[in-house]
């Protein structure tokens, strides 16, 4: 849920940094979008496993300040897909380079974040050893390449290929969004896709792993009608695609010729 924040943190990095103007229609629609959102998500907040109120179960099993950081973590998301979009602009940039050199860069400073694995609360609520991180990484290279008999079975090595294809697939279609839509479009897109997301557990396509319809349906449903709602609402005021909408600067002034 926190994740909806994406959506006015981008709109509001794009009126301060790009002076990109939105009409109150946009922001109306943006609004319906994190409601049906949020709508989607009732009953896993309100429904607790024990007598306790639900406020009070989120206050025991969370912490204010991770609670926080999480939150906050969407501003950096935020400034970096409206730089995208301000470069995308300025200059003429292969999405499909763009997503090549990002994913080179996270996979090395992810290595320069390992240390922290062993505080705690980062890995684990008691921490880890350096000992313990070493393993953990030779235990998930085991089980990528299915040495593990249990690993095999599950069919691992397909299933984690699979994603990170998927995953590339994700990131660069929104980079295409941001590149001939906008930041906020792209923003917008994401928040969609967790009442379609969650809906589709309800259907015959997941196997196994499909989701009875119950009570909580309801609210994914209805989450899923006031989410669309909202991007169409979005999508019918807002001006055309790769239009500038950019707060137009003072002109210098120049002296007249004599």
């Amino acid at each position: 849920l926190l994740n909806q924040l994406l959506i006015p943190f981008t709109m509001l990095v794009s009126a301060v940094w790009l002076r990109v103007r939105s009409r109150w229609q946009e922001r109306c629609g943006a609004f319906f979008i994190v409601l049906g959102a949020s709508i989607s998500v009732i009953p896993k907040i309100v429904d607790v496993p024990d007598d306790s109120s639900a406020l009070q179960n989120i206050a025991v099993q969370s912490r204010w300040y991770a609670i926080l950081f999480y939150a906050l973590s969407n501003f950096p998301m935020a400034a970096s897909s409206c730089y995208k979009e301000l470069t995308f602009e300025n200059q003429h940039l292969d999405v499909w380079y763009l997503t090549q050199w990002v994913s080179i860069w996270q996979f090395l400073i992810s290595f320069i974040y390992m240390p922290l694995l062993v505080l705690p609360g980062f890995s684990s609520k008691q921490g880890m050893s350096f000992a313990e991180v070493v393993d953990s990484f030779v235990d998930g290279w085991t089980c990528y390449s299915q040495q593990d008999p249990d690993c095999a079975r599950g069919g691992a090595f397909l299933l984690l290929t699979g994603y990170c294809g998927v995953n590339v697939c994700f990131k660069t279609l929104g980079l295409y969004l941001t590149k001939h839509g906008s930041a906020v479009l792209n923003a917008l897109s994401y928040s969609i896709l967790l009442p379609f997301t969650t809906a589709l557990f309800f259907t015959p396509l997941l196997g196994p792993y499909q989701e009875p319809l119950t009570r909580d349906a309801y609210f994914t449903f209805i989450g899923l009608v006031v989410t669309l709602f909202g991007f169409a609402i979005y999508q019918l005021y807002s001006q055309q695609v790769g239009e500038s909408r950019r707060v137009p600067s003072t002109p210098l002034l120049s002296p007249t010729p004599a």
